[in-house]
């Protein structure tokens, strides 16, 4: 866990940042609670990709 990063967000939050078990698996685990988590952000050669994103914000 760390703080947000300011590029992904101005508000003051936390994030985890984690690898797949399984390549191509799913960016969200199965067992997380998705109405607590407003987005996922995969860092690739080429920069930030949101592969999730709550639909609240």
């Amino acid at each position: 866990m760390m703080p947000v990063p300011r590029n992904l967000s101005s508000s003051c939050g936390t994030c985890v940042s984690y690898e797949p078990d399984v390549y191509g698996a799913s960016f969200l685990p199965e067992d997380s609670c998705q109405e607590e988590i407003e987005q996922v952000v995969r860092l690739s050669e080429d920069g930030l990709e949101w592969v999730y994103r709550a639909e609240n914000i």
